[in-house]
């Protein structure tokens, strides 16, 4: 995780999220009669959702959020980003 990245880091980590989301996508579009396909979609999910709270963070200002919410959407364990996620899922749930 960068911390203290440049806007273009910022930017090179999304699209590497998101051409993995398109890479998972193919994946489950020729594996779709496959149980595992479901729960890889739900986590593919999960990611974006992710991804797209840190591009709103970011759109706000809020640079240590937006990065902490990317190390989810990239996968870092959830120990590592526990006080993020909670406050995320707080703020989702509270809409």
């Amino acid at each position: 995780m960068m911390h203290g990245g440049s806007a273009r880091d910022l930017e090179a980590e999304y699209t590497k999220v998101m051409d993995d989301a398109l890479e998972t996508l193919r994946w489950a579009r020729l594996h779709s009669h496959e149980p595992q396909t479901s729960e890889t979609l739900r986590v593919l999910q999960a990611k974006l959702g992710y991804l797209a709270q840190s591009m709103s963070w970011r759109a706000d200002g809020s640079e240590a959020e937006a990065e902490s919410a990317l190390g989810v959407a990239q996968g870092k364990s959830f120990r590592e980003q526990y006080s993020i996620r909670q406050m995320w899922e707080e703020m989702w749930w509270s809409h």
